[in-house]
């Protein structure tokens, strides 16, 4: 994906989001990760490539969890889903499909894809701020895989 002609975020909730501490995929294991509810973003050549929320029971370990997956199953991440489509320019439909119909190859490009961008994420005490703060989030500017 070249972000070279993406507009980027502006804002101060992308500054906040932004401003987040970011880690390298490969270094996180769900123990890493909170069980807060939050907003997270994936950031790929220092632009933000797809934004969520987790605002579930165990918030962002169970929603990043999946996001960090490396398995065939892409239909329980919607980031490593939208990767799929954008550098392997298969449909949506394929990529959500269980069991999965992906090779190992192709697991692996999105794999690769995912390992080359960092994360970042805040937290917040209500789902509802969560929602909130993702609408006004993405309603200020979308990232290229939130479609």
């Amino acid at each position: 994906m070249d972000t070279d002609d993406v507009a980027g975020p502006d804002g101060p909730l992308w500054a906040e989001l932004l401003d987040a501490k970011r880690y390298e995929p490969r270094t996180l294991s769900a123990r890493d990760l909170p069980t807060d509810k939050g907003v997270y973003i994936w950031v790929r050549e220092g632009l933000p490539v797809y934004a969520g929320r987790a605002k579930g029971a165990n918030g962002l370990r169970d929603r990043l969890s999946a996001h960090l997956a490396k398995g065939p199953d892409l239909s329980r991440s919607t980031f490593r889903s939208w990767v799929a489509v954008t550098i392997l320019g298969v449909s949506r439909p394929v990529t959500r499909q269980r069991p999965s119909v992906m090779t190992d190859l192709q697991i692996q490009r999105v794999n690769d894809w995912v390992a080359g961008c960092r994360l970042g994420w805040i937290t917040r005490p209500t789902s509802p701020q969560v929602i909130q703060f993702e609408h006004d989030l993405l309603d200020a500017w979308k990232p290229p895989l939130n479609r």
